[in-house]
């Protein structure tokens, strides 16, 4: 499934929770006929059989309900919501992805589409990945509990705040996938959901919880878009990618020579490292001045001796002179 598909999915998810057949009609389906069909065209002889048939038997009361009940410009998200249910029962019950693929059109193969309106959802049924589908399902539950907690339902010993909290721990649980990128369609719908259920549950609100604020893990997000902005400018500051890896290679020793001296500075001036080489550079320093002075004096004997030897040699050349 593609990035635009997952993003399809991601935008109607929360939409699903309306999209399911009212019990009352669901049962008032007669099942002879769908069982018949499902029993011939899933020959599976495990132990999950029923459950297949099952979900096959809901399938075909499904796509009949559509075409009774909903306009044409509206199928889009039933079919949707169909596709997603029809994936979530397959695999957990067909071991071979290959059989979960080939379902809807064994389905339309063995039986005219006429006779079980396999045609109505004809542009939506395909394989989800196993990854995606998983993101579906936990922002389908995430909706699902709070759309419970804001209309107050409450279900046998399942009290109106069990909703709640159930939201904020299928949150915590999932969020953490964002600090390593791991869908940035599913954590921007994470976002969003966070965004709607904090705004909900705020201070004074029924089943508020401090510890049930939902967070999101903005640091990294942002850290992220700044590296990517800084790969950016320096791609188009070194004339695009034809040039990106020699920016690169010179980046590295500008950096380099840049952090050095401030590391020393700050290691000499605040650090233990400090105390302990200023006295070595005095002693260097006073060496080094000890080796100037002797220089000198080196300098001013060497320089005596060639003054002493200058007048030798002048008054050697004056003698000469003085005998022609």
């Amino acid at each position: 499934m593609n990035p635009k598909e997952r993003e399809e999915y991601y935008n109607v998810v929360h939409e699903f929770v309306q999209y399911k057949i009212p019990p009352h009609i669901y049962e008032n389906y007669e099942s002879g006929r769908f069982q018949y069909s499902c029993d011939r065209t899933i020959k599976d002889s495990s132990e999950n059989k029923e459950k297949i048939n099952d979900s096959c038997i809901h399938f075909l009361k499904y796509l009949k309900y559509l075409k009774e009940n909903i306009s044409l410009h509206q199928k889009t998200g039933y079919c949707k919501f169909l596709n997603y249910t029809l994936n979530i029962n397959l695999q957990n019950y067909l071991k071979n992805t290959q059989r979960t693929l080939n379902f809807y059109k064994m389905l339309n193969t063995e039986y005219p589409s006429q006779d079980y309106y396999i045609e109505v959802c004809e542009n939506e049924i395909r394989y989800i990945e196993k990854f995606v589908l998983g993101n579906i399902e936990t922002l389908y539950n995430l909706y699902d509990n709070f759309g419970k907690y804001k209309s107050g339902s409450t279900s046998g010993n399942l009290s109106q705040c069990y909703y709640a909290n159930a939201c904020a721990s299928i949150y915590n649980n999932c969020i953490k996938t964002c600090e390593v990128k791991y869908d940035e369609l599913f954590c921007a719908k994470l976002k969003a959901f966070k965004e709607e259920y904090n705004a909900e549950l705020t201070p004074g609100k029924s089943c508020y919880n401090e510890k049930n604020v939902l967070s999101y893990p903005e640091n990294n997000s942002t850290l992220d878009t700044v590296h990517s902005s800084w790969r950016h400018e320096s791609h188009v500051l070194v004339g695009g990618s034809k040039f990106n890896s020699l920016g690169n290679n010179m980046i590295t020793p500008i950096v380099t020579l840049l952090i050095i001296p401030i590391t020393l500075f700050m290691l000499y001036k605040y650090t233990p490292f400090g105390s302990w080489l200023r006295p070595k550079i005095k002693r260097m320093n006073k060496t080094w001045n000890n080796i100037n002075e002797e220089n000198d004096e080196l300098l001013i004997d060497n320089s005596q001796i060639y003054q002493i030897n200058s007048q030798g040699k002048n008054y050697h050349i004056t003698y000469n002179s003085t005998q022609n």
